[in-house]
């Protein structure tokens, strides 16, 4: 996860640095053609990371979404063929990991 922080916030720096360092007056109206091409390239890489950190997103929740039904699942079948004493254990792990 640290990777794909460091992956995006290279990809932020690389779109952000052409606005940043402008061979060219970006406020005189004959560069306005240069200007445009700026800004569609920055839209485009805007939408990429934008698509990447979506698809980051919903993995990391898919990812936590089944390894919460795991637990659950192996805490149920744990609960059911424990003793009393094991059940009470359990449950206070289960409470620990997972609050609501």
């Amino acid at each position: 996860m640290v990777m794909a922080c460091f992956v995006s916030k290279q990809k932020v720096h690389a779109m952000v640095a052409p606005v940043e360092n402008l061979p060219f007056d970006a406020f005189d109206k004959s560069h306005a053609a240069l200007w445009q091409a700026v800004v569609y390239q920055f839209d485009q890489d805007k939408g990429k990371i934008e698509d990447l950190t979506k698809a980051f997103i919903d993995t990391s929740f898919k990812k936590l979404r089944s390894a919460e039904g795991g637990s659950r699942d192996w805490m149920a079948h744990h609960i059911f063929f424990s003793t009393p004493a094991q059940k009470h254990t359990y449950i206070y792990m289960y409470v620990c990991i997972c609050p609501s």
